[in-house]
């Protein structure tokens, strides 16, 4: 049965804080000194990310491949997408600047005080350019769409559901168990004389990786365009129009995950037309769609977000003896008492 096995996934929620002084008083919890801070500007536990993960005992060197992949997983890779990757900066009174990026799902009262460089001192309304992301609905992909189209059904113990990890995803070589294995053949057939070539060794330990089977969806997204003058509008709209060149697909990635994403619609809005006292607007928005994944039952999750298995590498039969000695298997010929 595989292992149970939990990444640094939890951990990246749970002591990811907003002030350096909450970091340091988690690390004193978890046995570290110190504080770090990640790209997306939160403060962590411990001098260091290899610290961090050593305080909560989570294999460094499987992190970045069994991390879990759920909404808020796919909502990043948006976000990190319009802020990093496409980056939109523009004209303003201020000189030439990066436009500001909102995630609208945010509770509103959070916004207020958590971006005050985005609003006016005094009335605390919005200051433009600026740009807004929301997610619009979710829904699950048609199987014929989906890069796995396949299903691997729970297995039943006694006629009830036994959740098991079953996608397999990779395997690597266990060094360490291999070694010896090559080792005790090499002192079998030489003794304790270095001087020999080590035959190859043909009891090779694999660690075999599974995780729960992808569940794909379809994610839609609006990216909303705010500005004060038309020419800023069009600079803002600029590199998203471009960035798929002639096709109308490409990809976002978030932690060690990829995902596809699709250009749906472009729409302007404005209201010059209009003569009353109403301040000017320039709007646009951006339909996006995302094929995105959900891996295992989070932290309602029994079984931990992967599993590992070894594989047997030497199989042995026990002999049976008999009270009157051994039975001469082997006829006639030489018998070794």
């Amino acid at each position: 049965m595989p292992s149970k096995q939990t990444t640094s996934y939890a951990a990246d929620i749970k002591y990811a804080f907003a002030s350096i002084d909450q970091a340091k008083k988690a690390s004193q919890q978890i046995g570290c000194v110190g504080h770090h801070t990640a790209l997306s500007g939160k403060h962590y536990p411990c001098k260091s990310r290899s610290a961090f993960l050593k305080a909560l005992g989570i294999p460094e060197a499987e992190e970045l491949v069994l991390k879990e992949s759920n909404q808020e997983t796919i909502d990043y890779a948006v976000l990190r997408w319009v802020d990093d990757t496409i980056g939109v900066h523009t004209e303003t009174n201020q000189g030439f600047k990066k436009v500001p990026v909102l995630w609208l799902t945010s509770e509103r009262a959070f916004l207020l005080k958590d971006n005050r460089e985005i609003r006016q001192a005094d009335s605390d309304s919005l200051i433009f350019p600026l740009i807004s992301i929301k997610r619009d609905g979710i829904e699950k992909t048609q199987a014929t769409a989906r890069p796995i189209p396949g299903n691997l059904f729970r297995q039943k113990v006694n006629g009830v559901d036994y959740p098991i990890n079953q996608f397999y995803i990779g395997k690597k070589i266990q060094q360490d168990k291999t070694n010896n294995f090559a080792k005790a053949a090499s002192l079998r057939l030489h003794g304790p004389d270095e001087n020999f070539p080590t035959p190859k060794n043909q009891r090779v330990v694999y660690k075999r990786y599974y995780v729960p089977l992808p569940v794909y969806y379809n994610m839609s997204y609006s990216i909303n365009l705010r500005a004060d003058y038309q020419a800023q509008l069009n600079q803002m709209m600029q590199p998203f129009m471009v960035y798929s060149n002639n096709i109308n697909n490409f990809v976002i990635y978030s932690r060690n995950h990829k995902y596809e994403a699709f250009f749906e619609s472009y729409s302007m809005e404005n209201n010059i037309d209009n003569l009353g006292e109403d301040e000017k607007k320039y709007e646009a928005t951006i339909k996006l769609r995302v094929v995105g994944y959900i891996t295992g039952e989070g932290v309602n999750s029994q079984i931990g977000d992967y599993s590992t298995t070894e594989n047997p590498v030497k199989i042995r039969f026990p002999r049976e003896h008999v009270i009157v000695g051994d039975l001469n298997e082997f006829g006639d010929g030489f018998f070794k008492e």
